[in-house]
């Protein structure tokens, strides 16, 4: 009865009748976050296999950020670092409150909704909740929207689809529609009426074709990474990208039904992800792990109205700039929220090129990182190392530079430190450890 209710809040209620300022664009809001999807392995941005055709079709008419990072390379506090525009030791610093995101902080959904947005999430990321479940005890993702139907706990992008099809010839305009896809997060599967492209088999071992990548990890944990079968890493690589695929024909499938309702025209698309996948790159499967590009480099590709792509913005660009670029887009003063992400809008409608300049970081634990565009610094604070790259000439993080490029080392860390002070609330980092630990407990971690 609950959700019958909020739907006829969602079909009817009144979006207000304050005069709008002149500015003001009252598109509607898509915002798909796809958990897991690290940008290289999709052809905008250069994957030699095929696994995004209708990504890639996409990105030929929107806007493409070529060198985007999440700020941290697990579900937790990514998605609420992007949908605050808020660093992420502003959450893992905090003393208690799980994962929510606290309900005094201004999200995008909170910001919309009181603009007279109908908003809906669908969701089937078992962090991402507004009710609880073993990975996310306390829920509270639920803030700002009208509805939020997380019945897909874990399904693939299928269910998600179902859900958002069946709300979205009642949402009135404009509104806000949260997509959080679990595809290609592990475990790497996909149904069962989705023809495998890339799959060839796996020799009989039941986890592997169960997309399964847990085995390999302990055997890396046990010292015994010799043991790892090179057919078995690359068998998991091929459903990884099948899964990727599949949430391509999905995503085909949701524009198709926003043409059908007379709302892709009227409409800003992003797609984004919370962080990528590691497969043994520095010695590393899955995610939640590193600050190497494998697991922070993530793709954002938006489509805006009235602007005629393909659009290129060169430069690092990063997912706390999600939030602002979207708002300030819409007409909206993005000066007074806090944001520590930045808008975009001015290089997308072509004012100043399109470059953006400026050092973006991320934070995970221990680790901070920096990234100039090309040279890339990760610092242990623990460890007391850092490590630095040329991601011009080494874009797979081999060779560490650091003892040649002090200079560059110093610059950077001191432009992380500073970062890091000025979003870390005091117990932060003690704070951030104890989270990984959690979610170790939790099983999210092993």
């Amino acid at each position: 009865m609950r959700a019958a209710a909020a739907l006829v809040a969602l079909a009817l209620a009144a979006g207000g009748c304050a005069e709008q300022p002149p500015e003001r664009r009252d598109w509607n809001v898509v915002l798909l976050l796809v958990d897991t999807l690290r940008a290289d392995h999709l052809g905008v941005y250069g994957y030699e296999r095929d696994t995004s055709p209708a990504l890639d079709a996409f990105a030929a008419a929107s806007v493409v950020f070529a060198d985007h990072r999440s700020q941290a390379p697990c579900t937790y506090p990514s998605v609420n670092s992007i949908l605050t525009s808020r660093a992420p030791q502003r959450f893992t610093g905090r003393e208690s409150g799980g994962f929510t995101i606290p309900a005094e902080l201004p999200s995008l959904p909170r910001i919309l909704q009181a603009r007279g947005y109908a908003t809906l999430a669908v969701s089937a990321s078992p962090i991402v909740r507004a009710t609880p479940t073993d990975l996310n005890r306390f829920g509270g993702f639920a803030g700002g929207f009208d509805l939020f139907l997380e019945r897909c706990l874990s399904r693939r992008a299928a269910c998600v689809n179902r859900d958002a099809f069946t709300y979205l010839p009642l949402l009135r305009q404009p509104f806000f529609l949260y997509l959080h896809y679990m595809d290609p997060h592990a475990p790497y599967q996909q149904p069962d009426f989705y023809e495998k492209r890339f799959f060839r088999g796996a020799r009989g071992k039941k986890w592997v074709r169960a997309g399964d990548p847990y085995p390999i990890e302990r055997l890396v944990e046990d010292g015994a990474r010799d043991r790892i079968d090179p057919a078995d890493l690359s068998a998991l690589i091929d459903l990884y990208d099948d899964s990727i695929g599949f949430f391509d024909q999905q995503f085909a499938l949701l524009l198709e039904a926003l043409a059908e309702q007379d709302a892709l025209e009227n409409t800003l698309i992003a797609v984004i992800a919370d962080h990528g996948e590691s497969f043994l790159e520095h010695d590393k499967i899955l995610h939640c792990r590193t600050l190497y590009e494998p697991e922070i480099r993530v793709p954002w590709l938006m489509r805006v109205p009235g602007v005629a792509g393909p659009v290129q913005v060169q430069g690092p660009t990063a997912n706390l700039d999600v939030v602002p670029t979207i708002l300030d887009l819409l007409g909206a003063d993005v000066s007074g929220y806090g944001f520590d992400g930045r808008s975009h809008r001015r290089i997308i409608e072509g004012g100043g090129g399109r470059q953006v300049d400026g050092t973006v970081f991320a934070d995970w634990g221990t680790l901070g990182s920096a990234t100039d565009g090309r040279f890339k610094l990760i610092a242990d604070r623990k460890a007391q190392t850092a490590a630095l790259y040329d991601l011009a000439t080494d874009s797979a993080e081999q060779r560490d530079l650091a003892a040649e490029r002090t200079g560059d080392v110093r610059r950077l860390a001191s432009e992380l430190e500073a970062w890091q002070r000025a979003a870390t609330q005091d117990g932060a980092e003690e704070e951030g450890e104890s989270v990984e630990d959690q979610l170790k407990a939790l099983g999210y971690l092993q």
